[in-house]
């Protein structure tokens, strides 16, 4: 790939991940409206291989867990093979 192609894709992917972050708060912002006590959620920080995670509840928690350690071995494998084609 060329570096134009890999830009074309980060962009299209960071736009995509925008839309699918937005489409989600605002499905969820109308389902919770007398339910404010019942709101669960989470973060994840990745720094370098090391993920960071906030969780409203032990559920969220795991479930981010298990997300961003699929997401790191991901990178991994993305940049292993980027650099030793």
């Amino acid at each position: 790939m060329t570096n134009q192609n890999l830009v074309t894709a980060g962009i299209i992917l960071v736009l995509t991940g925008l839309v699918v972050g937005l489409v989600s708060f605002l499905l969820s912002s109308g389902s919770h409206i007398g339910n404010r006590d019942e709101r669960r959620g989470g973060a994840v920080i990745i720094i370098e291989p090391i993920p960071i995670i906030f969780g409203s509840n032990p559920g969220i928690a795991r479930m981010l867990l298990i997300l961003s350690i699929i997401l790191v071995i991901v990178l991994i494998e993305v940049f292993v093979l980027r650099l030793f084609p």
